[in-house]
C-alpha cells in the first residue's frame, strides 16, 4: 500500500495513514446514498460523502434505461432546500473512485480514473486465466457548489491493478 499526499502542487509520501471514510470510496460496492429522496430515472450507486457543516452531500449516481454498472454522474444535493444543487456527469470512461469535500464545506473533490490494458507476457498469462489487469490513471477534480469545476489535473499513470481513496485535509 502506498500513501501519498498533494501538497502545494507537488505529491509526496505521506507521514501518517489516511484513511476516507467507507462510504466516501468506490469500494462500497452497489450501495449508495439511499437516505437521499428516490431520483427519476437513476439511482444512488458508490461513494457518497457528507459536508463538515452537514448542509450538503455528494452522491454517485447511475441510470436506470439502460441499467449502468458503474456511476454515470454525481450529484450536489442540499439537505435543508432538499434539492440538487448541480449535477455533474462524467464522460463514460471514467470510474468514480470517491468524493471528499473541503474543511469549509464550499468544494468538492472527486478522485477518478481511466483504466487501459497492456500487452505484456505477465498479463498475457492473467487474461488467458480469466482475470485481465487494468493500469489505472488517476485524476483529480474539484468542482464548487454549482457543479463548476474549478482544478483538475492528473496525479499519476499507469498504476497496476491499484485502487485509490481521497481525503481533504485541512
Amino acid at each position: 500500500e502506498i500513501q501519498v499526499l498533494k501538497r502545494h502542487g507537488k505529491i509526496e509520501p505521506a507521514r501518517q495513514v489516511i484513511k476516507a471514510p467507507r462510504e466516501a470510496t468506490g469500494m462500497i460496492g452497489p450501495q449508495g446514498a439511499t437516505m437521499l429522496p428516490d431520483r427519476p430515472n437513476e439511482y444512488y450507486q458508490g461513494p457518497f460523502a457528507f459536508s463538515p457543516n452537514g448542509k450538503y452531500v455528494a452522491a454517485s449516481v447511475v441510470g436506470l434505461r439502460p441499467k449502468a454498472a458503474l456511476p454515470q454522474a454525481f450529484v450536489i444535493f442540499d439537505k435543508q432546500e432538499k434539492r440538487d444543487l448541480a449535477r455533474v456527469v462524467l464522460n463514460g470512461e471514467e470510474l468514480l473512485r470517491g468524493l471528499t469535500w473541503s474543511p469549509d464545506s464550499a468544494h468538492i473533490a472527486i478522485l477518478k480514473s481511466t483504466s487501459r490494458g497492456k500487452v505484456s507476457f505477465k498479463n498475457f498469462i492473467s487474461a488467458l486465466s480469466g482475470h485481465s489487469v487494468p493500469y489505472d490513471t488517476y485524476f483529480l477534480d474539484i468542482y464548487d457548489l454549482e457543479g463548476k469545476i474549478i482544478a483538475h489535473t492528473k496525479l499519476i499513470e499507469d498504476l497496476r491493478a491499484s485502487w485509490g481513496e481521497i481525503v481533504w485535509m485541512p
